[in-house]
């Protein structure tokens, strides 16, 4: 064997070693896409949650829907339930659990599936975890 060839031979093994150490740390393609569709979720009742505290009014019963307006990225709305005149929840189907470890915004961390928030009316944080809704109420 060259001295060529297996400088080439361990340039190819250090760079396949590289790409099986990032898969190893980071997960594959398919995994980063599922988190990151989570964040958006996650921004996403953010943002309907910070829209019903600014409405500054009663707790609807339902959301009226407008076209701009936030949904999974699947395309179906997310689910608001109002469970009083001062609570009501917000529902999302989440691909993976996100921890404190993993989340900019602790309190919207949740387990993988369907998870409702809890959010006080006058408020845009949730009042405790996220828990699992009965099941019809998130698809």
């Amino acid at each position: 064997m060259t001295l060529n060839r297996i400088f080439t031979a361990a340039v190819f093994m250090l760079v396949l070693g590289g790409l099986i150490a990032g898969f190893v740390a980071i997960g594959p393609p398919s995994a980063a896409r599922a988190a990151a569709l989570d964040r958006r979720r996650v921004d996403d009742l953010i943002l309907i949650a910070a829209h019903i505290k600014e409405r500054n009014a009663p707790l609807p019963r339902m959301l009226t829907r407008r076209p701009g307006d936030p949904r999974d990225p699947s395309g179906a709305p997310y689910a608001y339930v109002k469970e009083s005149e001062t609570r009501y929840r917000l529902c999302a189907t989440f691909a993976a659990a996100a921890s404190n470890n993993d989340s900019v915004t602790p309190e919207w961390n949740h387990p993988a599936g369907p998870a409702c928030f809890r959010i006080a009316h006058g408020s845009a944080v949730p009042l405790g975890p996220a828990f699992r809704p009965p099941a019809p109420e998130v698809r």
